[in-house]
């Protein structure tokens, strides 16, 4: 099975343990954690890869942290 993942990443909310607040590199970090953890649960049983697309509405600094993330 395959399964493909769009998303645009985005700032996460603020941490009620850290008071931080999460970053799009955060946010992708955990999207991939997850597929990893998906893929070793079911074993060979699924293939995922994730797409980080970029919203064309936003600025064009944020496209290109997010390209820049995905390189």
């Amino acid at each position: 099975m395959y399964l493909e993942l769009r998303s645009t990443p985005k700032a996460l909310l603020i941490d009620r343990l850290t008071g931080t607040k999460g970053t799009m590199k955060d946010y992708i970090d955990r999207v991939l954690k997850a597929i990893k953890d998906g893929e070793a649960e079911e074993g060979k049983q699924i293939r995922v890869r994730y797409i980080a697309s970029v919203n064309r509405g936003a600025p064009l600094e944020q496209a290109k942290e997010i390209i820049d993330l995905a390189l």
